[in-house]
């Protein structure tokens, strides 16, 4: 079992991204997310973004120039339990 950082909702990520910017970024985000249903999910705060995710988001923004810290509407430490596969 280990602490890991959950993000919930993102609505104001895009507050500072150029309009030429929103619609390609926001698709390849929704991609990503695996489709509309579940992004609006994670944007609404809804279901949690995993750290995984979370990175995906700021590498999306780096890649179109923007600060790769993207500020979630909350964040919140989670235990996550995993499974030993060695033994």
């Amino acid at each position: 079992m280990k602490m890991e950082m959950y993000a919930w909702g993102f609505a104001g990520i895009y507050d500072k991204v150029l309009k030429k910017d929103f619609t390609p970024m926001r698709k390849q985000l929704t991609m990503s997310l695996q489709n509309k249903g579940y992004y609006y999910r994670y944007m609404h705060g809804k279901l949690p973004l995993s750290p995984r995710q979370q990175q995906i988001i700021q590498d999306l923004f780096e890649a179109f120039g923007y600060d790769r810290h993207v500020k979630f509407d909350k964040m919140e430490m989670r235990y996550v339990f995993q499974v030993d596969r060695e033994k």
